[in-house]
C-alpha cells in the first residue's frame, strides 16, 4: 500500500487564503508608484510650467513624431500584411515571419546606422562622394516606423487570415476586383487589429529617447531626461504630466475606435484556407525591399563596422556590460513571470470583475514612457534617501523594480491570455481531489503554460535589453547596459564605429528571441 500524500497544515492553508487578497492588492499597488510619484509633485509652479510645455516645441515635435510614425507604419504594415495574406508570392512562409525581424533593431540603432551611412565621411560618401543631411523630424519618423511596423503587420495579418473567404468571393463577383477597392471593403472589418497595432507604434515612438536625441529633435522624453534634477523637479515633472495626458488621449482614442468597430463573419472557410489567386511579383518585390531596408542593410552595415573592431567583443568592459545586461533582463523577467502568474491566477480563481479592472489599470505601465516611469520611481526614492539616510538610488534592485513596473503588462497579457484558455473545470477537479490552490497551480495549471511562460520571458528579456530612456535616468548611478553603452559611444568622438559592437549584440539577442518565439508558436500550432 502506497504511503499517503503529505498534507499541508490547515492553519497554514487558512493563513495563505487570508493573505491572497492582500498580496494581490500589494502587487497592484506597487505598479501605481510611478504615477503617484509624478502626481505628488503637482505644485502650482509645476502646473504653470505644464501650461508652458503644452505650447512648447517638445509638444509639437512629439505629436508630429507620433503621427508620422503611425502614418508610415500603417503604410508598411498594411501593405505587407495584405500581400502575404492575399498574394501567392515566392517563399511566402519564410517572408511572412521574416517581416517581423525589424523589431529586433531598436529605433536608436536604426538612427545611428542611417546617419553613419548618409552623413559626411559615411559609407555613401566613401562610395559615391555624395552625402545627405537626414537629421530632420520626417526622416526620424520614417526610421522609427521601419522598425516598429511589425506591431501593425503582425496583428493585422493574423486578423486578415481569419477573414471569411465567402465575403472575398462575393466581393469579386460584385465587381471588387482591384486591390485598392478590396482593401477599402475589407480593412474596416479589421479596425481593432489595425488600431491596436498603431497604438503600440504611437506609444513606442513617444517613449523613444535615443533616436530623437541623436537627431537633435526635442520630444517629451528627451526633455524629461535633459531636465531631470532631484533638486529641481519643475521642468521634468511638467513634461511628464503633459506626456501622461497625451498617453491617456491615445488610449481613449483607441478604446473608442474599438467600441465602434465591427468584426467580420467568423463562420465558414477562412482566407488562410483558400488558395491565393493573385500571383504578384510586385508584392514579392515590395516585401523584399522592405526587409532589405528595415533589417538586412542595417545589420550588414553594423557587421562591416564591427568587423574593424572585433577585439571589443572580448574586452572585459564589454563582457561585464553584457553580463550586467543579462542579469538585469533575466532577473526582471523571472520576477515578472512570478507576479504575472500570481495576478492572473488570482483573477482566474475568483472571477471578480472589479479585480480584473483594477489589474488592467495597474498593467498600463507599458503605455507610460520609460522616462516617466523612471522619474516616478526616483522621486519617492529621493524622498526616502533624505528621510532615512539610506542610499537606495544606486542599487540594481531599484532598476529591476522600475523595469518590472514598465513591462508588467507584457508578461501579464501573455500569461493571462493562455490561462483563460484552460477550463476552470480542471482547477475544480484538482481542488476536489484535495490539492491546495497553490498545489493545483503547480501540478495542473503551470505544466500547460510552459510555452506561454517561455514566450513571456523572451518578450520581456528582449524589451529590457533594448530599453534606453528608463536606464538613462540611472546612468549617473553607474547602471550601464548594452543600450546605454551603445548610445554613449554613438555620441562620442572617436568611438562612433565602435558603437556597432554593443548595437550588434542588442540586435543579435533580439533576433534570437524572435526565432525562439517563432519556434514556440510553431509547436503550439
Amino acid at each position: 500500500m502506497s504511503s499517503p500524500l503529505p498534507t499541508i497544515n490547515p492553519s497554514f492553508k487558512r493563513l495563505w487564503s487570508s493573505l491572497w487578497p492582500y498580496s494581490f492588492i500589494l502587487l497592484v499597488g506597487l505598479l501605481f508608484i510611478p504615477v503617484i510619484g509624478i502626481l505628488s509633485q503637482s505644485s502650482m509652479a509645476v502646473l504653470n510650467a505644464t501650461l508652458d510645455v503644452v505650447m512648447s516645441e517638445s509638444t509639437f515635435n512629439s505629436v508630429l513624431v507620433v503621427f508620422l510614425s503611425c502614418l508610415f507604419a500603417s503604410i508598411f504594415g498594411i501593405s505587407s500584411a495584405w500581400i502575404v495574406t492575399f498574394s501567392n508570392i515566392p517563399f511566402k512562409k519564410w517572408i511572412q515571419w521574416l517581416l517581423i525581424m525589424p523589431l529586433a533593431i531598436p529605433p536608436y540603432v536604426m538612427a545611428y546606422v542611417s546617419k553613419g551611412f548618409f552623413d559626411p565621411f559615411g559609407t555613401l560618401d566613401q562610395w559615391t562622394g555624395i552625402h545627405l543631411d537626414i537629421s530632420n523630424i520626417v526622416v526620424l519618423s520614417l526610421l522609427i516606423s521601419l522598425v516598429l511596423y511589425p506591431y501593425v503587420y503582425t496583428p493585422l495579418r493574423a486578423s486578415l487570415a481569419q477573414q471569411s473567404a465567402s465575403l472575398i468571393e462575393a466581393a469579386k463577383i460584385a465587381g471588387y476586383r482591384s486591390q485598392w477597392k478590396m482593401m477599402r471593403l475589407i480593412l474596416p472589418m479589421h479596425r481593432t487589429a489595425l488600431v491596436g497595432g498603431l497604438l503600440l507604434v504611437g506609444l513606442e515612438s513617444l517613449n523613444e529617447y535615443g533616436a530623437p536625441a541623436y537627431f537633435g529633435v526635442k520630444t517629451y522624453t528627451t526633455e524629461i531626461i535633459r531636465y531631470w534634477d532631484p533638486m529641481n523637479l519643475q521642468y521634468s515633472v511638467s513634461h511628464a504630466l503633459v506626456a501622461l495626458i497625451f498617453v491617456g488621449l491615445l488610449l481613449y482614442l483607441e478604446s473608442r475606435t474599438r467600441l465602434k468597430s465591427h468584426t467580420s463573419d467568423k463562420l465558414g472557410r477562412k482566407v488562410q484556407d483558400m488558395e491565393a489567386s493573385m500571383k504578384s511579383s510586385l508584392g514579392f518585390a515590395v516585401c523584399i525591399t522592405l526587409l532589405a531596408i528595415a533589417f538586412a542593410a542595417p545589420v550588414l552595415q553594423m557587421l562591416f563596422w564591427s568587423g574593424k573592431n572585433l577585439g571589443l567583443f572580448f574586452e572585459s568592459s564589454f563582457l561585464m556590460t553584457t553580463g550586467y545586461t543579462f542579469m538585469l533582463a533575466l532577473s526582471s523577467g523571472l520576477i515578472l513571470l512570478l507576479t504575472s502568474v500570481l495576478l492572473s491566477y488570482f483573477i482566474y480563481m475568483f472571477k471578480n470583475y472589479s479585480l480584473a479592472k483594477l489589474s488592467f489599470i495597474a498593467n498600463l505601465g507599458y503605455a507610460i514612457p520609460g522616462a516617466i516611469i523612471g522619474i516616478g520611481v526616483l522621486i519617492p526614492i529621493a524622498w526616502l534617501n533624505e528621510s532615512t539616510d539610506i542610499l537606495l538610488t544606486g542599487t540594481a534592485g531599484l532598476l529591476i523594480g522600475a523595469y518590472c513596473m514598465r513591462y508588467q503588462s507584457v508578461a501579464f497579457n501573455t500569461v493571462e491570455g493562455t490561462l483563460k484558455k484552460i477550463p476552470v473545470s480542471q482547477l475544480e477537479a484538482s481542488l476536489s481531489l484535495g490539492r491546495s490552490r497553490i498545489g493545483s497551480l503547480r501540478s495542473v495549471i503551470l505544466p500547460q503554460m510552459k510555452p506561454a511562460l517561455m514566450g513571456a520571458l523572451l518578450l520581456v528579456f528582449v524589451d529590457i535589453t533594448k530599453e534606453l530612456p528608463l536606464t538613462m535616468l540611472f546612468q549617473r548611478f553607474n547602471q550601464e547596459t548594452l543600450a546605454v553603452k551603445a548610445f554613449i559611444m554613438m555620441d562620442t568622438d572617436g568611438a562612433f564605429y565602435k558603437a556597432s559592437v554593443p548595437s550588434l549584440a542588442i540586435v543579435f539577442l533580439g533576433v534570437l528571441s524572435i526565432i525562439a518565439l517563432r519556434y514556440l508558436d510553431s509547436k503550439d500550432e
